[in-house]
């Protein structure tokens, strides 16, 4: 258990085996220590658990964002910034498709590259656009899920997606 470990400071060997014994103890599919090891290495595995992190954090909690704007529609129709001169209405139903329904796609790994290209334009927009002239820190939130989108977008969803099934299913096949 994790709670066994002396939590001094721990050289990386030393942490990599505390987790191992916290991983067999507690999920039966990283017993034997070739699964744990694909784990903590740069192998497939290791690096398809990471994107699908990268989607669950970005998507996830940017859906929460289209989400409010959702609940808050009728305030922010009127006066939702309009970058382009597009209308204020426009602007936020875009935004809204960006937010909700791309997050969506992007956080269960379905067509992800084409969900990720509205949402990279929307925060280059936001970063590049809506906050031209302020300070890094107004613009650090934008830019952090642009780098993480642009990330996905190079890299694609990874295994542990439903591309990813869909694909190993038709190999099975």
């Amino acid at each position: 258990s994790i709670s066994k470990c002396n939590f001094r400071v721990f050289t990386s060997i030393q942490t990599v085996r505390c987790l191992h014994s916290f991983f067999v103890e507690h999920f039966p599919i990283f017993e034997g220590s070739s699964a744990m090891s694909r784990l903590f290495t740069s192998s497939a595995l290791s690096t398809s658990f990471g994107l699908l992190f990268l989607r669950i954090a970005l998507a996830g909690s940017l859906l929460t964002h289209g989400i409010a704007k959702i609940e808050n529609f009728s305030a922010l129709s009127n006066s939702f910034p309009d970058p382009f001169g597009t209308g204020h209405l426009t602007a936020l139903l875009l935004a809204i498709f960006a937010e909700v329904v791309c997050s969506i796609f992007v956080l269960i790994g379905l067509w992800t590259r084409a969900a990720l290209i509205p949402l990279i334009c929307t925060f280059l927009t936001i970063a590049l656009v809506v906050l031209a002239g302020k300070d890094f820190g107004a613009r650090e939130m934008p830019l952090l899920y642009l780098f993480g989108f642009a990330t996905l977008f190079f890299t694609g969803a990874g295994s542990f997606s439903l591309s990813g099934l869909t694909r190993a299913a038709a190999r099975k096949a």
